[in-house]
Formats: structure tokens, sequence, C-alpha cells
């Protein structure tokens, strides 16, 4: 792991190699002392220490359960969990049931298999008009109002949800090549 502002001591670093001798190796110093460097500057974490507190509110057994317990984080004294709840509330309910859903497929699959499921539901997010309302309300108008098709957690069709998860195009997948890896 590296800091953004460390691009430009790796691409010296880079550039000074040896490429013709103990390439591998040299590679591998140069990245390990940039990642040293760059860890002993992190900043201290924030949602590990939070994280037993996070697993009990979502210890559930269904989405519109997790979106109540995390909605009701709006008023919480500690401001992560406060902003993470108003932020989830004020979102899209269909997008937590995608979440959701997309946790419950890849618990067993491999990264090839994530990396195509993902390729599917953006495939289908970007051409559902869920998407372009939260892109007006956000981003062209910034009223911050979107209006979305089912504003209630329960409301969400089973329907729409699976349907994210179907392929959007004709043929092969167009990741089909990562499943040899």
């Amino acid at each position: 792991m590296l800091r953004d502002d460390q691009q430009d001591e790796l691409l010296d670093g880079l550039l000074q190699l040896n490429w013709q001798e103990q390439t591998s190796m040299q590679l591998n110093s140069l990245l390990k002392a940039l990642a040293r460097e760059a860890v002993d500057q992190q900043p201290e974490a924030q949602w590990l220490p939070r994280r037993a507190r996070i697993d009990e509110w979502l210890d559930v057994g269904d989405v519109q359960s997790a979106w109540r317990a995390l909605s009701q984080l709006r008023e919480h004294a500690d401001p992560l969990f406060s902003r993470a709840g108003k932020t989830l509330s004020e979102g899209c309910p269909l997008t937590a049931h995608l979440v959701w859903e997309q946790i419950q497929r890849a618990r067993h699959l491999s990264l090839a298999e994530v990396f195509q499921m993902e390729y599917t539901l953006s495939l289908n997010c970007c051409r559902h008009p869920e998407f372009s309302e939260g892109v007006r309300a956000r981003l062209i108008d910034k009223d911050q109002t979107p209006h979305w098709h089912w504003p209630d957690i329960n409301t969400v069709p089973e329907a729409v949800v699976q349907a994210h998860f179907s392929k959007a195009w004709e043929g092969r997948h167009p990741l089909a090549d990562l499943s040899d890896y």
C-alpha cells in the first residue's frame, strides 16, 4: 500500500532500477521501502475499532432489519455512526437490497466470479431509472432530494433485485477469460 503523494518517489525509484539484473529483487525492495514509509504515516484506524458494534447491528437475517438498525444511528453520539446512519437513510433502498444480495452471493465465489458478478451488476444498475434519479439529485440538479421509485425498503420487489444479477448482453460474458486464472 502506497500513499498518493509517493507517486513521484515510486517513479524515480523505477527509473533508477537496473532492469537487466535481479529486477524482481530490486523492485520488491523498492516497493517494500515505500510501503514501510506509508505504513508509518497511516492515520489511526477509524472503522476497525468499531467493528464489533457494526457486526452486532448487522447480525440480522434480512436487508430490512439491517436498514432499520443502521438508520437508527442518525442520532448516535459517535459522529461516524451518525453520518453512516444519515447517509444510509437518505440513500436508495434498491441499492441497499443490491448490496445485501451481492454480499450473500459473493461469499463462496472465486475472485473471477466476483468480478463477473460486479460487471453484470454495474451494467444493470446503470440501466435502471434509480441510477439516473440518483445522478440527477446528487450531481445535476444538486437538490439532494432523489425521488426513488421505491422509497421504502419494504416495497422493493425481489424480482427487480434479482434482475440486476442477470446477464445484460448477448453471448459469452465479457469477463469470461478471468475464469482461467
